[in-house]
């Protein structure tokens, strides 16, 4: 499998994962910073929580490179090369399994 099929399938099981992903539904309250007390009404967010996820892969690999190379990763704190999750979205919940199926992938 070329470097170009083994991401567009990564992209791809992302993407679907994030499909087929049921986040929980928060509520988010105004509160008095003193107290807690809530001051407001609150607001359901269905998508759940909101956040960040990424794939972090080695650099000084065949497909290290070629990701760089390509543009779809960039260096990581700490080492390596990362790239953020394939679905446009900040819901955790979704990014988190983004990122658990492209991995699950590109470590296959």
């Amino acid at each position: 499998m070329s470097f170009h099929s083994l991401f567009a399938a990564a992209s791809e099981a992302g993407l679907d994962a994030a499909a087929k992903a049921v986040p929980a539904p928060m509520f988010v309250t105004a509160c008095n910073p003193l107290t807690g007390a809530p001051i407001g009404p609150s607001h359901r967010v269905d998508e759940g929580a909101c956040g960040f996820a990424w794939v972090k892969i080695k650099g000084n690999t065949p497909f290290g490179r070629f990701a760089k190379k390509m543009g779809y990763a960039r260096p990581a704190y700490g080492g390596g090369l990362t790239f953020d999750a394939f679905c446009p979205t900040g819901a955790v919940y979704r990014l988190g399994a983004v990122t658990g199926a492209a991995f699950t992938i590109l470590e296959g």
